[in-house]
């Protein structure tokens, strides 16, 4: 524990034996160990917050203990320090903790210092929110497979028919506007080959337009998010014929339909993975006589900037 009382010392102020006795619990001192191990070998944003998360537990058995919120505010401040988005909220996290201390201990020698540190914290916090202000939209392009399924209703041949589930590929590029910390509007553009049918002969590619809207929960430095949202689908061959009708010549499916989209998500920095599910809302089918809907899974990986 003294590496890390001493690490907050050089940096705010020189702190005094009064943690240790204020903290005499012995689960609250066996975190503020673990905290401390954390701290010497911490070297980025993760490694602090595992230190907090230590320093958390020790709360639950010694929430008196000042000095422990004065250790945590000064971790989320040096956890600030990546230049993401989330640096925001270890700010405000550094300035809720600091302002406990203060509560805690209003006659602090070291009170014009915390406060100093506070004010620091909002300069950093409010500059950030400036630059990300002034960010509200990012770019991202993706590549991955996919595995579809058509289903067939309607007369007596396209209810005898049974399409098999067959691999295909996609790609797409998109924009996504961030309407809040935790809120996002994501419009697209796809590539999708779907192969599907009894031998997996039918080939369909398609232009997909999506619209999707994303739910994040950020957790230290990740984040995971549900998408969710309508497809607009521009179908680029028309390939299935005759394969439940009599018309062996004539193509029976439209140019455009649309399906729905839900997926869920993880990013970490640049980098996102996806999984997904579309299903089929409109008849694919030219024959007034037949439905068909396309349905497919999918996952992804991409970048985002």
């Amino acid at each position: 524990m003294k590496n890390l009382l001493c690490l907050a010392g050089v940096l705010l102020f020189t702190l005094t034996t009064t943690y240790a006795q204020d903290c005499k619990n012995e689960e609250a001192q066996s975190h503020l160990a673990k905290a401390d191990l954390a701290m010497e070998k911490a070297k980025n944003a993760t490694d602090y917050l595992y230190a907090i998360d230590e320093l958390k537990k020790a709360l639950q058995y010694a929430p008196d203990c000042s000095d422990i919120y004065l250790n945590i505010g000064f971790l989320y401040d040096q956890a600030a320090n990546t230049g993401l988005i989330e640096d925001i909220g270890y700010c405000n996290q550094a300035i809720e903790n600091f302002k406990k201390y203060l509560k805690i201990k209003p006659d602090s020698p070291k009170k014009q210092e915390v406060q100093d540190k506070i004010y620091e914290v909002e300069y950093k916090r409010d500059q950030l929110i400036k630059k990300y202000r002034k960010r509200p939209v990012s770019f991202g392009f993706f590549g991955g497979y996919n595995a579809s399924n058509l289903s067939f209703t309607g007369n007596e041949q396209a209810n005898n028919f049974n399409s098999k589930t067959g691999p295909g590929v996609q790609a797409g590029i998109f924009l996504e506007f961030r309407l809040s910390n935790n809120v996002s509007f994501q419009p697209g553009i796809n590539f999708a080959q779907y192969i599907s049918g009894i031998d997996n002969d039918f080939e369909l590619t398609y232009l997909e337009f999506p619209i999707n809207i994303l739910l994040k929960y950020k957790i230290y430095k990740s984040t995971w998010y549900v998408g969710l949202g309508p497809i607009i689908n521009y179908n680029l061959n028309n390939t299935i014929y005759g394969y439940y009708t009599d018309v062996e010549s004539q193509p029976l499916i439209k140019k455009t339909d649309v399906s729905f989209n839900f997926k869920l998500g993880y990013s970490i920095h640049a980098f996102f993975m996806e999984f997904g599910y579309k299903a089929g809302m409109t008849n694919l089918s030219l024959d007034n006589n037949v439905s068909i809907k396309r349905n497919s899974y999918y996952g992804s990986l991409g970048l985002k900037f």
